[in-house]
């Protein structure tokens, strides 16, 4: 009867041999499932302290957060696929908060006619063109020459000055050329570009005449101030050009800021040649100004200062334009923001011109150019006014 009480007490043994055992098999499970997972059996046998046994059941409930990183990587990709995106807008935020571009340079044509006064162009049924003009843009009505020769009138226009050598319409030579400042000097260095462009001339810088009276061939070197200044013939041959490649330069992307445009004599109404009248300068203005406006040059803030290098009545030398009515010129201000505003009636000549194309530009003034007794032509080089408004009056009246 005595072994009965001990099977209970056997019993209870039994279980508690059996707990060590039960978590050895889930020592050795947990080894084993870190031993597939991570393939380094040795450190993870040796990193086990059998004294820690009952705290490591953890293992097992760790491989499945060994496995975490492999689920992470395609959530890295695509952050990563879509980094262009995110990274071209910062890119293109610098070119809409940069400092402003500095507004584009004018762009300011003197186009020169010959001989005659205003009152021989504005109502004169030979003028119908420029009669339109006259009255659809800007006219400076009391506008007079300096001189009455031709070359003296264009000098004063290029370089402030009036030279006695110059009234005789001389060809260019050692005693018939200036080294004198000039516009386009002053345009040069501020890194403005200008081209010269002249009817007729038969190839670039020509400075003999080559006039034989018909339409092509009828170019007067006095019309062509440029190669009276030596520094300019020196170095800038290349910018005074036969007129045949002003229009194409002018729709081209380097078209120049400043342009001169002297027409060649069978177009420029003076007379010199029975082909130069006032109705051929007129059908050739008709044409050539609405071609000009439909330049790149022009509709981006083109202005065009036609004018006449002196009046038809006589007069000779330096003073004459300060009180020659026979020197009062028709000079007209074509431009977008000229058209329909009305005359400007104060006093002004070839030099007040120049100051008034200066100042366009930001240019100190050259010597004549300085003097307000002078004048000086107002040029608004903005384009304010509508295409529309432009296009209208410049083209041919009916």
């Amino acid at each position: 009867m005595s072994p009965a009480p001990d099977r209970p007490g056997r019993s209870r043994r039994a279980r508690l041999l059996a707990i060590p055992i039960a978590v050895a098999a889930v020592l050795v499970a947990g080894t084993v499932f870190v031993i597939t997972r991570s393939g380094s059996p040795s450190t993870a046998a040796s990193s086990r302290p059998a004294t820690t046994a009952p705290t490591t059941v953890a293992p097992t409930t760790v491989a499945p957060t060994t496995v975490a990183p492999t689920t992470v990587a395609p959530t890295t990709v695509r952050a990563s696929s879509k980094t262009p995106p995110t990274t071209s807008a910062p890119a293109s935020a610098p070119t809409s908060t940069s400092s402003p571009v500095a507004a584009a340079a004018p762009h300011i044509m003197v186009l020169m006619m010959e001989n005659n006064s205003y009152s021989s162009v504005v109502g004169n049924p030979a003028a119908p063109y420029q009669t339109a003009l006259a009255r659809s843009y800007e006219t400076a009505t009391s506008s007079y020459g300096v001189g009455h020769y031709s070359l003296d009138n264009y000098l004063a226009l290029l370089t402030g000055q009036f030279f006695s050598w110059s009234t005789g319409d001389c060809q260019p030579g050692p005693s018939c050329e200036t080294s004198a400042p000039t516009l386009v000097g002053q345009l040069e260095a501020r890194r403005l570009t200008w081209s010269a462009y002249l009817g007729s001339m038969p190839h670039n810088c020509d400075q003999q005449n080559a006039d034989n009276g018909t339409v092509g061939h009828s170019y007067g070197v006095r019309h062509d101030p440029f190669v009276y200044v030596r520094a300019l013939v020196r170095s800038d041959c290349s910018r005074i050009e036969p007129s045949s490649v002003m229009l194409r330069q002018l729709d081209s992307a380097r078209a120049p800021d400043f342009v001169w445009y002297s027409p060649q004599i069978c177009h420029d109404a003076g007379g010199d040649d029975p082909c130069a009248t006032m109705a051929a300068g007129d059908r050739f203005l008709s044409r050539e100004i609405p071609a000009i406006e439909d330049t790149s040059w022009y509709r981006h803030g083109g202005t065009i200062i036609l004018t006449y290098d002196e009046g038809s009545g006589s007069g000779q030398g330096q003073g004459e334009y300060l009180t020659g009515a026979g020197n009062h010129v028709l000079t007209t201000i074509v431009s977008a923001a000229t058209a329909h505003r009305g005359d400007y009636r104060s006093y002004l000549n070839g030099f007040g011109v120049l100051a008034g194309i200066e100042r366009a530009y930001g240019l100190s003034c050259l010597a004549q150019a300085c003097r307000r007794s002078n004048g000086i032509l107002p040029l608004d080089t903005s384009s304010s006014a509508p295409a529309s408004l432009r296009a209208a009056s410049s083209r041919p009246p009916a």
